[in-house]
């Protein structure tokens, strides 16, 4: 029977590539009901279900908007896969299936014609362990499409309890949004209007440290946006750059309060925090101060992109200040992410006047325009030495009046 439903969409995927994509996203929304198949998200750890909850939606979120490969993310994100089949539990299994087939519309990007056959049969298997014949529904999916008929079976009675115990799960979590999203696009045929693309647009984008708290943050910044009139939320993103040990922790707390005390050498930070700074008034700007030793590795377009400030922080008493190829890694980064529109501000952290200086015209002849200012601060003299104070306002006057200029 498995072979029989795969053959036949087989012969039905003669589909260009944006109609195989409306189908792959189509299966997964058919399936995300299941999610809420036993009244609740069990099967992931109550501490992951927002941010694992959120992945999901994201994900099919951007197969309607999003024109580029998101395969990092999705790799990122299917970890919690193997703690859900190490339960053991039967009802894991099934929800493994439908967390799998929800992430893999994001597989399109692929291009094959396999990856929607393994959509649409993720899709069947999953609704078949809960007693749902999914099977006639996605062929007719596929005759549709194929037609340009906008006609899909849209009646949720189909799910029976499930879809109940569907939007239960997603009110105690705090995402009645949520439901009341899906619960409208069934309604709706699954057609989307020009004010539900831009709706999933102002969720994809907002801003990062809403995303990191997962589905019902989401759901509330989205709440608050209706009844702003869809004003978004003006954030504004300072990224630090930097070695492990060259000061970004330090930077951080000064930047929050110049008579801060300095961190312990033990207390460097080693994954990722975020400050929130009081800069401009009705503006919410969040530091993100990223553990040196990872940052090259794991930053990349969830963290980095046009609209956030760059601040390159140098240890003083490095060899690797000197060498243009130190600062051609970080700023080729930058670069890259930002797509050239970003600008970085330079701190050297200064412990005396013998430390080499920041070779400035190599990095002005290799990125010109690229930097914003150059800094030099010597962190431990900032609360008693006026020259070192004065630099550290007017580094902040500069970061502020960029943030004005770029992001209000």
């Amino acid at each position: 029977m498995k072979k029989d439903f795969e053959n036949q969409i087989k012969e039905k995927l003669n589909l260009s590539y944006e109609k195989a994509n409306f189908f792959a996203w189509l299966c997964a929304v058919r399936v995300l009901p299941l999610l809420g198949a036993e009244g609740n998200l069990k099967f992931w750890k109550i501490g992951e279900r927002q941010k694992q909850l959120l992945s999901i939606l994201r994900a099919i979120d951007r197969n309607q908007i999003e024109k580029i490969d998101y395969l990092d993310d999705l790799i990122d994100r299917m970890d919690f896969r193997m703690d859900v089949l190490n339960t053991g539990a039967i009802d894991a299994i099934g929800a493994d299936f439908v967390a799998l087939t929800a992430t893999s519309s994001v597989l399109f990007r692929i291009k094959s014609p396999y990856t929607y056959v393994k959509v649409a049969n993720n899709a069947n298997i999953t609704a078949t362990y809960y007693g749902i014949d999914l099977k006639p529904i996605l062929l007719q999916d596929l005759d549709a499409i194929t037609v340009e008929k906008n006609c899909f079976y849209n009646d949720v009675t189909i799910y029976g309890k499930i879809w109940d115990e569907f939007q239960n799960a997603l009110h105690k979590m705090g995402c009645s949004y949520w439901g009341n999203w899906y619960t409208n696009l069934f309604a709706n045929g699954f057609k989307l209007e020009d004010k539900d693309q831009e709706e999933i647009r102002l969720r994809l984008n907002a801003p990062a440290a809403i995303i990191n708290e997962g589905a019902a943050a989401v759901a509330k910044y989205m709440a608050n946006l209706k009844m702003q009139g869809k004003k978004e939320t003006k954030e504004a993103r300072i990224i630090l750059l930097g070695t492990k040990g060259a000061g970004k922790t330090s930077l951080a707390k000064k930047l929050q309060n110049e008579n801060a005390s300095l961190p312990r050498k033990d207390q460097s930070t080693s994954g990722i925090d975020t400050l929130k700074l009081d800069f401009i008034p009705n503006e919410t700007t969040h530091l993100w101060d990223f553990g040196g030793h990872v940052i090259v590795q794991t930053v990349h377009k969830c963290f980095m992109s046009a609209e956030c400030v760059y601040v390159l922080v140098v240890y003083g008493r490095g060899e690797e200040q000197k060498e243009i190829d130190y600062f051609r890694k970080w700023l080729t980064t930058v670069k890259t992410y930002s797509k050239g529109s970003a600008k970085v501000f330079i701190v050297l952290n200064k412990f005396d006047p013998h430390d080499a200086p920041i070779p400035k015209e190599k990095i002005e002849e290799e990125f010109p325009n690229l930097v914003a200012g150059y800094y030099d601060l010597n962190f431990s003299r900032i609360k008693r030495n006026k020259s070192d104070k004065d630099t550290l306002r007017n580094f902040k006057a500069h970061i502020r009046n960029y943030i004005e200029t770029n992001f209000t």
